[in-house]
């Protein structure tokens, strides 16, 4: 559904909850690196 709306390079970056800033930007700087387009930063309850 997301591709579909928002093209083939539309991501959501995960976060683990308990993460750092660090965490969070070391996150999306791998995500732009990767040339995606980040919809939502979320936090999974997962970890």
């Amino acid at each position: 559904m997301l591709k579909e709306v928002f093209g083939e390079d539309a991501v959501l970056v995960e976060v683990k909850k308990g993460s750092s800033k660090a965490d969070y930007k070391k996150a999306i700087e791998i995500a732009l690196r990767d040339g995606d387009k980040i919809l939502e930063i979320f936090r999974s309850n997962k970890g």
